[in-house]
């Protein structure tokens, strides 16, 4: 049995692991984020798993830049992820526009 750290595609993981541990051992504040690159496998740049602006929760599962924004704000993985407030915070959807997935 295995459980998943993150209320999303288990694909998108590892870059939520690597995006977390650079901000934390570099001491980067949210705010301070201009822009994230996240060299991935091409299925990430689908626009799936691209979608910046998710609009239900079978949008945010799959999609890279807006799960990456809800884990550097520090909200926990789980129902607040998809929750309607969240899914409309000018905060998220910008920090959302600024991570871009390249394909490799």
């Amino acid at each position: 049995m295995e459980f998943k750290p993150y209320s999303c595609c288990r694909w998108l993981h590892t870059a939520i692991d690597a995006v977390l541990e650079l901000t934390k051992d570099n001491e980067i504040q949210f705010e301070s984020i201009k822009k994230i690159t996240v060299r991935t496998f091409s299925n990430i740049v689908q626009p799936r798993h691209s979608n910046y602006a998710p609009k239900t929760m079978m949008d945010v599962i799959p999609s890279l830049p807006y799960c990456i924004a809800v884990v550097l704000a520090g909200i926990e993985p789980g129902p607040k992820w998809f929750n309607n407030e969240n899914l409309k915070d000018r905060r998220l959807l910008r920090m959302a526009a600024r991570v871009r997935p390249l394909g490799d």
